[in-house]
């Protein structure tokens, strides 16, 4: 009789499991059940150890878009779009806090309405190192998952962004899985301890048969097991094991599963939130770069073309400061419906025979951007622009009204202008800048010499900087005559910039550069500074009601603290209020009337008056001048220029000095130069005046000598 390995290994088995049954019916419970328990622990920790993995991969993809969203906010201050941003984030769930501070680490939004710590350093274990981070640093602690990330201005950190994730849920689910298990398991091999032992001595009589069963049964779900928890570890979500066991590893597998499934409709919501506009619902930034990538390597093997349409909407901000934010993102809402299907409907369908490739996506803001792959994406490109210009234009009714808004879009070709993301982007936004520059509601497109427009316009940005913080600038100082006396009755202070390469740079140039960079609020606090110290001494010199005029900006007059500034730098320099005048553009004021008047109302309590400059520029009427409370106005130099002569402007002049008297209205006409326009002036009831007839705009050191020199003429003599 021949005996096979088969057999040889259940004789050898059998007489094994007699010899030793009974020391393996003492030791089997509890091998088994450590056995068992370690399983259940190799899994779980496996599970928690993926689930800390999900929590910092989804934290981290958080924080990367509210770094990459808050850049521009931090940059331009501007607080409104900052606390929307922080907002947003803070109410997702398991997030702890939300912490936005500057490049000294200072905080400049918390989550909270009114920002009890705005301006404190961060003085939390955590604090330092995120203010110091030079990238995106990871820190722990029992029940928190700290996650900072720098804000990068190019290469300068402007600031940071901090995200804290509560670990306790995490952490409670695991317990609660753990315990679960534990008692399940425990309950199980208590159960099932008798028909083990029965089970044992069967095993006698069979264990051939039952070593192979039982590795069977036994192996095969735990392998599986492990190679299920393996692709978890892996992120491979997607897996899915089931089981028709009725035993602890069966509810084990169960378990994992249900985990699983909960791990990818997490992952799939933030993936979704992480990817999408929240407002719009458009791809956003993030996921639209990534789709310009995908296209450009798929066009490189198609040698086809690609053309970007960067879409801004003309001064939006306008809605959001006359209706207020609800009233703009219902306008956003209706831009991006318009939007989605003029390029996705519209447009397909008026052009049957270009197959192209489009894609729609809100960069932030009122900033959209379009993509399209076709072979001739220029010339679909401007005919898309077009249409766009047109739908846009139509009126949107928002809170009842209709709102007319325009557009501008600046427009790059692949791989004409550039092959890389970075750089089709910069040149669309530099494009659409160009666009706005030329009116407004207008499509342009990209060149090579706007870049360097656009690097020239920086570099003058940083040197305009740098001139603030090495007190580069001067003021110059112009005369304003009284036309009854003809003495001086003040002067207006205007900036100067001698640069030491560039040499004199003119204020039309680098005012508008400093508006458009927020620089204007240290450029207009100096000016006001240096304007009050230097005119102290001039009107000690001159006489108790000499005045001087400081320009404020359109941004200045925004600011609520404008006020307070101004009483503080008076009482600095212990002025009388009203030898103060801050001059104003009309069409500043049209922008958002009632806000300006309340401010302008606060200025005036100050006792510094306030006069409209350029006057009759801006489509200003009598209703204008009734609701906004100024002191005087200042006639325009393009109605002064044609005076005699043109009967049209001495028709202009004269209604602007009636209307203002009767107001109760000071008037000061601009850009006098000749004597015989002085003398109509003068003739009308001007009250006084500027310009190259009495004295250009001079340093305060010419300014002394041309005082001296008036001095020296006989009372009562006129400056000529």
């Amino acid at each position: 009789m021949r005996f096979g390995l088969t057999a040889k290994f259940a004789l050898t088995l059998v007489a094994l499991v007699i010899a030793t049954a009974l020391s393996i019916s003492a030791l089997w419970y509890n091998q088994s059940r450590t056995a068992s328990t370690d399983l259940a622990n190799i899994g779980l920790n496996a599970l928690e150890q993926q689930s800390m993995e999900q929590a910092m991969g989804e934290a981290q993809m958080l924080i990367a878009m509210l770094a990459d969203a808050l850049v521009n906010e931090v940059y331009y201050y501007d607080m409104q779009h900052i606390a929307e941003l922080v907002t947003a984030v803070d109410s997702l769930p398991n997030v702890s806090y939300v912490l936005v501070f500057d490049s000294e680490g200072k905080i400049l939004h918390d989550g909270q309405e009114r920002i009890p710590s705005f301006g404190q350093p961060m003085t939390d274990p955590f604090g330092e190192t995120a203010a110091n981070a030079e990238e995106t640093v990871h820190q722990w602690s029992s029940d928190t998952l700290d996650i900072a990330a720098p804000l990068m201005l190019g290469n300068e950190r402007i600031g940071g962004v901090r995200l804290g994730v509560s670990l306790l849920p995490l952490v409670q689910g695991v317990r609660e899985a753990r315990l679960q298990v534990e008692q399940e398991t425990a309950a199980g091999f208590e159960r099932h301890f008798e028909s083990a032992m029965f089970m044992l001595v069967v095993l006698v009589v069979l264990a051939c048969v039952v070593a192979v069963v039982g590795a069977r049964q036994m192996q095969r779900p735990i392998a599986r097991l492990v190679e299920y928890v393996s692709q978890l570890q892996a992120g491979h979500l997607g897996v899915k094991i089931d089981s028709q066991r009725s035993d602890e590893i069966g509810d084990l597998i169960r378990a994992f599963s249900s985990m699983s499934q909960n791990l990818r409709r997490k992952n799939r919501s933030i993936r979704h939130m992480a990817y999408h506009d929240s407002l719009t619902g458009l791809p956003n930034r993030l996921m639209f770069r990534e789709l310009l990538d995908e296209t450009i390597a798929a066009d490189r093997l198609r040698r086809s073309n690609i053309s970007l349409l960067f879409i801004d909407l003309d001064d939006f901000k306008r809605v959001n400061d006359t209706l207020g934010h609800d009233a703009g993102d219902e306008m956003l809402k209706q831009f991006s419906e318009r939007l989605k299907s003029t390029v996705l409907g519209r447009f397909v369908e008026e052009n049957p025979e270009n197959e192209c490739q489009s894609a729609v996506a809100r960069l932030g803001g009122d900033e959209f951007i379009v993509m399209l792959a076709a072979p001739d994406a220029r010339e679909s490109a401007a005919n898309l622009a077009r249409l766009l210009l047109s739908e846009s234009s139509d009126p949107y009714v928002v809170g009842g009204k209709s709102v007319f808004m325009s557009a501008s879009i600046g427009i790059t070709v692949y791989p004409d202008d550039s092959v890389t993301a970075d750089f089709l982007l910069k040149n669309a936004d530099i494009a659409m800048y160009h666009a706005k520059i030329r009116g407004k509601n207008s499509f342009a497109y990209f060149s090579y010499s706007m870049t360097a427009q656009a690097d020239e316009r920086l570099s003058l940005e940083n040197d305009l900087r740098d001139a603030l913080d090495q007190n580069q600038l001067e003021l110059h100082f112009q005369p304003i005559v009284s036309m009854e006396s003809g003495k001086i009755a003040g002067v207006e202070a205007l900036v100067r910039w001698q640069h030491a390469i560039r040499g004199e740079v003119p204020p039309d140039i680098f005012v508008p550069i400093a508006e458009e960079s927020g620089l204007i609020d240290r450029l207009g606090e100096w000016v006001l500074d240096r304007a009050c110290n230097t005119c102290k001494d001039l009107i000690d010199a001159v006489a108790p009601d000499f005045y001087f005029a400081v320009n404020l900006s359109g941004r200045q007059l925004r600011r609520a603290d404008v006020p307070t500034m101004v009483a503080t730098t008076l009482e600095r320099y212990d002025l009388n209020p009203s030898q103060l005048v801050l001059e104003l553009t009309e069409s500043t004021l049209l922008e958002d009337e009632e806000a300006a008047s309340v401010t302008l109302r606060d200025i005036r309590a100050t006792g510094a008056r306030v006069f409209l400059d350029d006057f009759g520029t801006g489509f200003s009427g009598l209703s204008h001048l009734r609701q906004v409370p100024v002191d005087g106005v200042k006639i325009d130099r393009s109605f002064v220029s044609g005076l005699p002569a043109d009967p049209d402007d001495v028709a202009i002049v004269a209604a602007i000095i009636a209307m203002a008297h009767s107001l109760g209205m000071t008037v000061t006409a601009e850009g006098v130069e000749r004597t015989e326009q002085r003398a109509m002036l003068r003739d009308r009831g001007c009250d006084s005046a500027q310009g190259f007839l009495f004295g250009e705009a001079m340093s305060v050191v010419d300014l002394r000598q041309w005082l001296t020199h008036s001095a020296q003429r006989q009372p009562g003599a006129e400056i000529a």
